[in-house]
C-alpha cells in the first residue's frame, strides 16, 4: 500500500517510532476517519498532515515528501539515515508496519 521500501543501510544510527492518525484510504488522503479522542491536531481540526503520507500524485522531482512529528524540524536530521516504524491505533487496538 506504501509503496517500495529500500534495505536500511549500515549507517542508520537512529531507530524511531511515529504515530499517525487511522486512514481508511491508505493515507492518500483525508478521510476523516481518525480514532482520535485526545487534545491531538487531528483532533482539533478534523484531519492530520500525515494522511496524504502516500500520496505518490505529489512527488517533486521523483521525490515523496512529507511531515512526521517526530523529525520536526530539519536541524539535527539532515544527511543521516533513520529506521522509522509507522503505527497507528483504531478502536483502542494499536497497528504496525513490522519489516
Amino acid at each position: 500500500m506504501a509503496g517500495k521500501t529500500k534495505t536500511i543501510p549500515a549507517e542508520v544510527t537512529d531507530h524511531r517510532y511515529c504515530r499517525i492518525c487511522y486512514n481508511s484510504n491508505g493515507w492518500r488522503r483525508p478521510t476523516g476517519t481518525a480514532d482520535e479522542t485526545t487534545d491531538s491536531y487531528y483532533a482539533k481540526h478534523g484531519f492530520g498532515h500525515e494522511e496524504w503520507l502516500f500520496n505518490y500524485e505529489w512527488c517533486i522531482d521523483g521525490f515523496k515528501y512529507a511531515f512526521l512529528q517526530p523529525f520536526n524540524g530539519v536541524a539535527g536530521h539532515r544527511g543521516k539515515w533513520f529506521s522509522l516504524k509507522l503505527f497507528t491505533n483504531l478502536g483502542g487496538r494499536s497497528f504496525l508496519e513490522n519489516r
